[in-house]
């Protein structure tokens, strides 16, 4: 201070209950002495305490988790990873790697390369999230499995401006699948072996069974054959004695036989017993996935048939109202009608009798001066005067005919009306 220039210092200053507070001082020199201005630092330092505290927190969780994460920024074209994805591709903190795609990709097994190039490509073209389970070779040549997915970040246009994603190094999930893929393998390898062995011992049962078969015809035979010797010839006897101890000696070893037998049969039943066991807990574990998930099909299915079936039953309900309008409508339109036919019909009865009243009167006539003319000798003016009353009852008959198409006429147009109401209905 003594040559009076501007001084800056942060320092700790006692704060609010007992604790302590950061400020930064500005200390100017003014003619009248010196100036201070103080900033109270103490909420920005300590947010930036809990951010450092918060960062080490994620980086203790990536290094147990074995999780990184990286992003890329689409507007400036800049990528970053975090200190566990260069761990996780076997990085020291000393070995400086330039972030980009291309680093990326360099650890990445050149069998899988072109299935995650494709795969990035295609997000990035759809601006689609996605994800790819991949093999990449650690800097130390160590084959590792690894998992990465990525989002995309969106402006306020719904454009892309940001990709972030993690790396997930999944290595011992993924040879505990393998492995246990092999065991099942071998579990199915040994299952086949046991049937098969099971099968051969089947084979040698019927075998044996047959074999005993054969040996009791044997033995019946001998039977036979030894009491028709003793009957022949009774100085046989001793050989006959001889033959049935030998028959005993053979009874005895077909029970031996078939104790074995017997013990083979239970050997067998209990494999095969077991084998059916595992393929019923099998079987079981099968049918059980295969009925959850024809539960749930089948809830849905009925779920969207009571929806259709509700949309339909309103359907059906607006089209009975219309269609019991419509009825109403018909039924008047039919009462109508009916009345109208039965008023035509008491019509055509008059009208029938009209006809049958002029048809008849014309004719009458005609065949009346008809007979005259052939009775008697008429002078050319009687002659001239029934010409002419014939062709007057002819005229009356003529127009009584037309009036009687005309009838017709309207009697089929009505009968169809008829008709066409009675389909309507």
């Amino acid at each position: 201070m003594t040559e009076r220039t501007s001084q800056h210092i942060e320092c700790s200053l006692p704060y609010i209950m007992d604790s302590k507070g950061w400020y930064e001082l500005n200390i100017m020199p003014v003619d009248e002495g010196i100036l201070v201005f103080s900033i109270d630092r103490t909420r920005r330092n300590e947010a930036e305490e809990k951010l450092r505290i918060s960062e080490n927190k994620l980086k203790e969780a990536q290094s147990i988790a074995h999780i990184g994460n990286w992003e890329f920024d689409l507007i400036h074209h800049q990528y970053a990873w975090s200190d566990e994805f260069c761990k996780i591709y076997g990085l020291g903190k000393e070995e400086q790697l330039q972030p980009n795609l291309e680093s990326f990709l360099s650890f990445v097994h050149p069998d899988d390369l072109s299935y995650v190039l494709e795969i990035f490509r295609n997000s990035i073209d759809q601006s689609e999230d996605a994800g790819c389970n991949f093999r990449f070779i650690r800097k130390d040549g160590v084959l590792r499995y690894g998992y990465t997915e990525w989002r995309f970040e969106f402006n306020s246009k719904n454009e892309p401006v940001r990709l972030f994603g993690i790396l997930q190094d999944v290595s011992q999930r993924k040879l505990t699948e393998l492995e246990l893929e092999s065991q099942n393998k071998e579990l199915a390898f040994q299952s086949r072996e046991k049937e098969k062995r099971a099968d051969e011992l089947i084979l040698a049962n019927a075998e044996l069974v047959f074999q005993n078969g054969e040996k009791e015809k044997r033995a019946d035979e001998l039977i036979i054959a030894n009491t028709e010797l003793r009957f022949q010839n009774g100085e046989k006897e001793k050989r006959a004695d001889e033959l049935r101890i030998a028959n005993i000696e053979m009874a005895f070893q077909k029970v031996e036989k078939e104790k074995r037998a017997d013990e083979l049969i239970l050997t067998n039943a209990e494999l095969v017993f077991q084998n059916g066991e595992k393929e019923k807990r099998a079987d079981e574990l099968f049918l059980a996935n295969a009925e959850l998930i024809f539960q749930n099909e089948e809830k849905e299915k009925r779920a969207d048939e009571l929806r259709i079936a509700n949309i339909e039953m309103a359907f059906q309900k607006v089209e009975k109202e219309k269609r019991a309008e419509e009825l109403i409508g018909i039924n008047i339109e039919l009462v109508k009608t009916e009345n109208d036919l039965k008023e035509y019909i008491k019509g055509l009865e008059e009208m029938m009798f009209v006809t049958s009243h002029k048809v008849r009167q014309p004719v009458a006539n005609i065949l009346g001066i008809l007979n005259h003319l052939e009775d008697s000798a008429n002078s050319p003016h009687e002659l001239s005067v029934n010409i002419g009353y014939i062709k007057k009852s002819a005229m009356a008959l003529e127009n009584f005919t037309i009036e009687l198409i005309e009838l017709i006429e309207l009697i089929e147009l009505m009968s169809n009306l008829e008709q066409i109401v009675k389909k309507q209905s």
